[in-house]
């Protein structure tokens, strides 16, 4: 949580009236990788960032991507994948070797918490038990990508969540998540959806 509260200090300082900011957010890691899931990074459309998604080989590229998610006002996903000998690929060479997903989302002070992961996660920082949070990752409607919801219990997550179609499913999904007090990827083809389930302690 240390590297949450530091992202938050950081974002409540932002002045939005002349600065906007995107958050990068490991949402998968398949290998090796300095990082694991839910490492996050902070980024300002001037090209200062806080944090980081891997052991800085990724860094530079995810700036880019971030200030690109920036100006477009939408989220994106993008996979690194580090495991191929090509030296041109990103991160070859540089201690990274698997594949990860990085979710870029821009930050709206005005956002309500499903669009706003920040806002939500802001809203975390003073409860003492674990949290679970879930984010769409990837989705064939673009509206539903980025969606980040706070899971509180199961009638309340079923009105929030967006794809009800699997809400049952990600219920099921949640429950497993907190009985081994693990975060988790998991991938719902039938839809073309994928999730992050994260637990926050």
């Amino acid at each position: 949580m240390k590297e949450i509260k530091t992202i938050i200090n950081a974002y409540n300082s932002i002045d939005f009236s002349t600065t906007k900011a995107a958050l990068a957010t490991v949402a998968r890691v398949e290998g090796s990788s300095y990082r694991r899931t839910g490492a996050r990074m902070l980024v300002l459309d001037n090209g200062t960032y806080l944090g980081g998604i891997s052991g800085g080989c990724l860094e530079g590229d995810a700036l880019r991507r971030a200030q690109k998610a920036i100006v477009q006002g939408k989220p994106s996903i993008i996979t690194y994948d580090t495991t191929q000998d090509d030296g041109a690929q990103i991160g070859v060479g540089l201690g990274c070797n698997g594949i990860i997903d990085v979710l870029f989302t821009p930050l709206h002070k005005d956002d309500n918490n499903n669009n706003n992961p920040v806002e939500l996660l802001s809203s975390l920082t003073n409860i003492r038990e674990p949290k679970i949070v879930v984010t769409i990752t990837a989705a064939e409607e673009a509206n539903l990508l980025g969606a980040t919801i706070l899971y509180e219990a199961d009638e309340s997550f079923i009105k929030k969540f967006p794809a009800t179609n699997i809400s049952s499913s990600v219920l099921a999904e949640i429950r497993h998540c907190k009985d081994k007090q693990s975060s988790s990827t998991i991938t719902y083809e039938q839809v073309g959806i994928k999730l992050f389930i994260v637990m926050l302690l």
